[in-house]
């Protein structure tokens, strides 16, 4: 894949955002990623090239396959169509949403952590009756909350605290040292991530220095979610 092409996507996917409200600017997509304006406009004079970490902080921010960029999917345009259609299609904020109020845009599922049961489907899932939903303007870009149970990750996360998670739909890019929920056949579990020694296993880390690191298998992980904020009752 040439630099020029994999350039062209990335600035075509920043003005999508900016056309759809996602962001603002420029420099609010830069600040989002991590990465500075001049880098941007770099990029866009063809002084230099996207880096495969710009690409990564994207994917992870805006929950997108590195296939969008690298344009290695058969119908680009349709990708990128459906792409936008499905996730990013900007999201009316409700204030009178009712529990079980599925049908209601901007609410946000409260997934009760023993009521999971992934089933191999690779996202996680609950009964409808078990379904409780939440209006975060803050943090509407959230697939679903979940509750924290247990000490295993304190002092960053105590029991009782809510999570709000993305899906990761291509697991092929983790961003080791960030916190994560999976689905396991043992219940669901949060931890910080990082590379294994082990082939296709995960090394899970607990904040709380009391719990020890533990491998786990990728094979044995059923869904995978990035927790992206926390909101916390006093």
């Amino acid at each position: 894949m040439d630099k020029n092409t994999v350039n062209a996507n990335f600035i075509n996917f920043i003005n999508e955002l900016k056309s759809r409200n996602i962001v603002n600017s420029d420099k609010s997509f830069c600040d989002s990623i991590g990465v500075l304006p001049q880098s941007l406009g770099d990029i866009k004079g063809n002084r230099r090239s996207v880096t495969i970490e710009m690409i990564q902080n994207t994917c992870l921010k805006y929950n997108v396959s590195s296939d969008f960029f690298l344009n290695t999917q058969n119908n680009y345009d349709a990708y990128f169509d459906a792409y936008f259609d499905a996730y990013l299609e900007p999201k009316s904020i409700q204030n009178d949403t009712k529990k079980g109020d599925k049908s209601s845009k901007g609410s946000i599922p409260l997934i009760p952590i023993e009521a999971m049961a992934g089933q191999g489907a690779g996202e996680f899932s609950a009964l409808e009756q078990d379904l409780q939903y939440y209006n975060i303007p803050e943090l509407s870009r959230a697939d679903f909350v979940i509750k924290v149970s247990g000490s295993s990750m304190y002092p960053k996360y105590s029991s009782g605290d809510i999570l709000a998670c993305i899906y990761v739909k291509d697991a092929s890019f983790i961003q080791y040292g960030k916190v994560y929920v999976m689905d396991t056949g043992q219940g669901a579990v949060v931890k910080r991530l990082f590379q294994s020694t082990k082939p296709n296993h995960y090394l899970c880390h607990s904040d709380n220095e009391a719990y020890k690191p533990f491998d786990i298998s990728q094979d044995s992980v059923r869904a995978l979610a990035l927790v992206i904020g926390v909101i916390r009752l006093e």
